[in-house]
């Protein structure tokens, strides 16, 4: 009688058969799937042993045993075809990194698995990405069932690991509760009054509603300090602070989506799966994300449309009902909201005239404003705006 462990695993894609010759236990191609995998998909598992001795075999022994799960395109029951050790580099939501070796398997159909190895558990971490830097091993006749099941990881997107800054320094967003102190720009220290957390699937998804990646430095120097993912109509601060202030007049707010023509500013296109966390203030603020100025949730009529209605019913508890159908519940917005042709046109026209007139793009001087920061340790100071 056959026995069945269901396991989870990240799923990382379909590659070419790594196993090219059945009559040996090596993987004759351990070279395909080197690399780093930033948009992989947890995946249950169910690992089917037909004869019962708690071991999954690759096919070449053929013993029926077989692999049963669905990355999104139906339930598939397929044979294993091998297992190997990789060494990895593992980077955690907190931006720290381990090093441990990983069990990579490959269906018979090509589907490729990143699991746990065992002596090295994975469980409870959140995950930001695996990077496979070499094999290890290929020596193995198959996998012990169930002995490799990353329990409760979770891979993170966006929020999670996302350093905001509060009273008490950068915190990861997604350690943040209602009654936190957040920095704002323009009110000083602000309590949090709600988060939302949002599981996003992406298969299907249109390019340009994919997540945004704002790379390290590509709004200004050292802003962001690290890579910042947002949402596509997820709102940056121009016009101020040193960023993009020689393309705008005036501060405003523009969604990330209107600055492609940036470098570093792009649409994650390969992005299967992401967690969306949203915080809200009494009011719309300017908040430092991974040291970048951005905006805070505005409680807009589109953003309550997508809640369900206990979450409705939350919100409205502590916002109050709106009083118009259009406007928004901690509105107005803390800054004019540009849009998106009229973002693209401005950077365009600018860059153009700065390049004929032979003028670099960061300029020396301060704006007249100051900003209330605190540091790792909670230490709250003054600073100016600078540009550098």
């Amino acid at each position: 009688m056959s026995t069945t462990s269901t396991v989870q695993m990240f799923y990382a894609g379909n590659f070419a058969d790594m196993d090219t010759f059945e009559g040996n236990q090596t993987n004759e191609q351990p070279g395909y799937v080197l690399g780093t995998y930033d948009d992989l998909v947890i995946t249950a598992v169910s690992e089917v042993d037909v004869d019962d001795d708690n071991v999954i075999y690759d096919n070449e022994y053929a013993t029926g045993d077989y692999l049963r799960y669905d990355v999104g395109g139906g339930t598939v029951s397929t044979a294993l075809d091998s297992t190997s050790l990789y060494n990895a580099n593992i980077l955690l939501g907190d931006g720290s990194t381990m090093s441990v070796p990983v069990l990579v398997i490959q269906a018979a159909n090509g589907d490729v698995f990143i699991s746990e190895y065992p002596a090295n558990p994975l469980d409870g971490l959140a995950i930001q990405s695996i990077s496979l830097l070499s094999l290890n091993t290929s020596d193995a006749a198959g996998l012990n069932r169930g002995a490799s099941n990353m329990q409760n990881a979770t891979i993170v997107c966006f929020a999670l690991g996302t350093l905001i800054a509060t009273q008490c320094g950068e915190v990861s967003v997604e350690t943040l509760k209602v009654g936190d102190m957040v920095m704002t720009l323009d009110h000083g220290l602000q309590p949090i009054r709600w988060i939302h957390f949002h599981e996003c699937p992406l298969d299907g998804v249109e390019r340009s509603a994919k997540p945004m990646l704002i790379a390290a430095g590509s709004i200004r120097q050292g802003v962001p300090s690290r890579d910042l993912i947002v949402s596509p109509n997820h709102r940056i601060l121009v016009g101020g602070a040193g960023q993009l202030a020689m393309d705008f007049d005036d501060e405003a707010l523009v969604a990330a989506k209107a600055l492609t023509s940036l470098s570093g500013v792009r649409h994650m296109a390969g992005k299967r799966h992401i967690t969306w966390v949203h915080f809200a203030c009494d009011r719309h603020e300017v908040v430092i994300a991974n040291g970048c100025l951005t905006e805070s949730l505005l409680l807009r009529p589109m953003v309550m449309q997508g809640l369900t209605a206990k979450e409705r019913r939350d919100v409205e508890a502590i916002f109050g009902a709106r009083t118009a159908a259009t406007e928004a519940l901690n509105g107005p917005p803390a800054r004019v909201c540009l849009p998106f042709q009229q973002v693209q046109r401005a950077l365009k026209s600018r860059r153009r005239k700065r390049a004929a007139r032979h003028i670099p793009q960061q300029g020396a001087g301060c704006l007249d404003k100051a900003w209330t920061v605190a540091d790792r340790a909670g230490k709250v100071t003054v600073r100016p705006y600078v540009l550098h």
